[in-house]
């Protein structure tokens, strides 16, 4: 991220940052550096999550102690934090394994 912010180069953080305290720094640092901030919110129920999860083949499986965890210390974005937009993807049913039930 350090390099991307002092070469100016966009970039993505790919992490669950769960809570303000952890999105925080980035947010910081990328707007020190004079970047606009922008935030995609995955809006999943946490059902949907753990079947998902315990679907996946591309890599082992999050312990579902994790998961929950994580849910339960999620605090949804806000643009006070310091985020200019926050585009939230509203999770939907997996149609082939609804239809497969």
């Amino acid at each position: 991220m350090r390099e991307c912010l002092s070469a100016g180069r966009t970039f993505v953080v790919d992490n669950t940052n769960a809570t303000r305290a952890a999105r925080a720094p980035y947010i910081r640092e990328a707007k020190a550096a004079g970047f606009r901030v922008l935030c995609y919110f995955f809006d999943t129920p946490v059902r949907m999550a753990i079947g998902r999860n315990n679907h996946r083949k591309d890599k082992k499986p999050i312990p579902v102690p994790a998961i929950l965890r994580t849910a339960k210390r999620l605090e949804a974005p806000s643009l006070e934090e310091g985020i200019e937009e926050i585009r939230t993807i509203t999770a939907e049913p997996d149609r082939d394994r609804e239809a497969a039930k």
